[in-house]
């Protein structure tokens, strides 16, 4: 039975033929297939979507806590930080392009993604977890800005 959806939405896919085969296990059809596992293998493919997509923004949001707030580590990283940040930018929405029902998620889960970023950045620029705000400092769109907006770049790299 063709169904575009697949090529609509990949994640929202996977979500509606794991409860088919669900609703198919529990009427009795091919009872042989352990239905349960299989739903849940076809559910684990569109977690794979979205475990990509949230790695992602964490990544993107550690490097621009670190461009924006250590100043000290600048100069010799911010060109490589940057070039993270806009490869991210630009991957994030092709990827929910093809699962379009994740992009709600990336907009819910976005504070609790940047909490953990905010440590792993301080991990990684070796500077207390204050340095960064406790509370996310910027929107979703404004994350996903490629032209980030100079009020929140240092005075040096503004153009």
């Amino acid at each position: 039975m063709p169904d575009n959806l697949y090529d609509r939405d990949y994640y929202a896919w996977t979500r509606e033929q794991a409860m088919r085969l669900r609703e198919a296990g529990q009427s009795g059809h091919n009872s042989a297939i352990d239905w349960e596992r299989v739903a849940e293998e076809i559910e684990d493919m569109g977690d794979v979507k979205w475990d990509e997509i949230e790695n992602r923004l964490g990544l993107l949001l550690t490097h621009l806590l670190k461009l924006i707030y250590c100043p000290a580590l600048r100069e010799r990283n911010a060109r490589q930080w940057w070039l993270t940040i806009r490869e991210h930018r630009r991957y994030i929405p092709k990827r929910l392009k093809r699962s379009p029902s994740l992009r709600p998620m990336a907009r819910e889960c976005l504070s609790e993604i940047y909490a953990e970023a905010r440590h792993i950045a301080a991990d990684e620029a070796e500077v207390d977890v204050s340095v960064f705000p406790e509370n996310m400092p910027f929107t979703y769109d404004l994350v996903m800005e490629l032209d980030f907006p100079e009020e929140f770049l240092p005075d040096h790299m503004r153009r």
